[in-house]
């Protein structure tokens, strides 16, 4: 019985066992290698042997979750080539990977990956795990092609759960594609999620990363921080290898569009500090804002590279002194450091009174210190202002456009607006509203187009209501000062000879 449970527990690696050992209260020895780390918790742990058995499928499970989840930095980005998709013979190709699946879904099905493949070589071979990340990415090519269909065909090594994750990434690129028959966002979700498991995720929790989410800390951590700044309204690009920047957020809305490169860093102490304790730690965020972001670019895409954020539980307070130094070093990228409570904090706002713009929360990012809720809650009053004054402005302009037209109209009853006249008032509300709501350009054979920045609904709530009151206002006005007679009134007194 022994024997059987130290095998399982030896099919885990060495952090897993670890993150066990944490997990139900185990000490291992300090310098344990895995084998006698796996024996010792073979002895201490307290759960049955069904239980060990649970626990280390739970592992499994995990694993082949992230391993679709890994399949989406070529599913996503279009790298996966179907050569072949006939009776019994698939013949596909994953980023210059070649992969063979015979008789997919009855009992004769094999699948083999290309030999430079370290997972399948070392892994898959050896039976630790059932397949590769290149085979996931081709089963999602197949869906996404049609050539396959989950509800009616046997996909091997999937369980219906791993189907859904499967499919969760197929219904990802069919939105990039503009396919999608479902809703968009699942934005309740997505805030319920962050506000219940966010924090305890930064500080490394591995129970809830694990039985939640099936994946580490580190990298629930940073899924969930892009998931903040997709709530932000921004674009972003997730890591798609193992060493580098962890995130691109793109400053889509803002006028110039700006760049900002995030590092999301875990702490169990509720404090990273290792920036701090380790300043040549900045020589290694300087290779990622520039080395891999900025000097792959090119002209004026470069200048968008403007911020670098490292996000995590918290930060010393001198962390900020490493900005002037880091701005040197990259030749202006400026740097900040977002306590991840903070970052929750700006995204709940948001989600509850959606005005701020990319414009206004680059002041954030450029603030070179450790971000505070009153930084957020500070920049909110700003967004409130700012849109107050916009709207100012506006009916100022609707206002000044309708008294010009009113004075030049010959029928007391109405105000009379041709369709030229109503396409300038149109126009030059437009223009109040240029870089913060709209971009105005030109299209191909050049008529004036204008592009509204939809994101921005609550703003333009705000702004389309305040505009629907000015002109009432002005129609009220015009209704109780009127003191001419309607031509209406004129033709009928003329023709029964009333007039004076």
């Amino acid at each position: 019985m022994m024997a059987t449970r130290l095998s399982l527990l030896k099919s885990l690696t060495h952090s897993e066992l670890k993150e066990v050992a944490q997990r139900y209260g185990v000490t291992l020895p300090t310098g344990l290698k895995k084998a006698a780390a796996a024996k010792h918790l073979a002895e201490h742990l307290p759960l049955s042997d069904a239980e060990v058995q649970a626990l280390v499928e739970e592992y499994r499970f995990s694993k082949l979750v992230q391993k679709i989840r890994d399949a989406q930095d070529y599913f996503l980005t279009r790298q996966v080539t179907i050569d072949h998709a006939g009776h019994g013979l698939i013949q596909a190709r994953v980023a210059g990977y070649t992969v063979v699946i015979t008789h997919l879904g009855d009992e004769l099905f094999s699948y083999q990956c290309d030999s430079r493949c370290n997972d399948w070589q070392y892994q898959v071979k050896g039976g630790r795990y059932p397949f590769c990340k290149h085979y996931p990415a081709v089963i999602a090519e197949l869906i996404f092609a049609g050539h396959v269909d989950p509800k009616t065909d046997d996909l091997n090594y999937f369980t219906p759960a791993l189907v859904d994750e499967l499919m969760a990434l197929v219904e990802k690129r069919r939105k990039q594609e503009g396919v999608s028959t479902l809703r968009g966002r699942d934005i309740e979700r997505t805030l319920d999620q962050l506000k219940a498991d966010f924090l305890a995720i930064a500080q490394q929790n591995a129970g809830i990363a694990r039985d939640k989410y099936h994946d580490v800390p580190e990298r629930q951590f940073e899924r969930m921080v892009e998931e903040c700044f997709q709530l932000l309204e921004f674009d972003t690009i997730g890591r798609r290898k193992e060493q580098g920047w962890d995130l691109l957020a793109l400053g889509t809305l803002a006028v110039p569009p700006y760049i900002v490169v995030v590092e999301a860093k875990t702490a169990q102490s509720g404090v990273y500090d290792y920036v701090v304790r380790n300043p040549d730690y900045l020589i290694r965020l300087k290779s990622y804002a520039v080395d891999m972001v900025r000097e792959r670019l090119f002209g004026i895409y470069r200048d968008y590279v403007k911020y670098f954020l490292l996000v995590a539980p918290g930060f010393p307070e001198d962390a900020r002194k490493l900005a002037p130094q880091f701005r040197h070093m990259t030749q202006g990228i400026r740097l900040s450091f977002l306590p991840a409570p903070v970052l929750l904090h700006l995204v709940v706002r948001y989600r509850a009174d959606p005005v701020l713009t990319h414009t206004l929360l680059e002041q954030l990012f450029g603030s070179e210190r450790v971000i505070s809720e009153a930084d957020v809650d500070s920049l909110f009053d700003e967004a409130h202002y700012a849109l107050d004054q916009m709207v100012t402005r506006a009916r100022k302009d609707l206002r000044r456009k309708m008294e010009s037209i009113a004075d030049r109209t010959a029928d007391a009853c109405f105000i009379k607006l041709d369709l030229p006249s109503l396409g300038m008032i149109f126009r030059d509300v437009m223009r109040t509203f240029e870089e913060e709501l709209v971009v105005i350009g030109k299209t191909a054979i050049g008529t004036e187009s204008v592009h509204v920045k939809h994101d921005y609904y609550a703003l333009w709530r705000v702004v389309l209501t305040g505009l629907v009151e000015e002109f009432a206002d002005i129609l009220e006005e015009e209704s109780h000062q009127q003191e001419r007679q309607t031509m209406l009134k004129n033709d009928v007194m003329r023709f029964l000879e009333l007039e004076r």
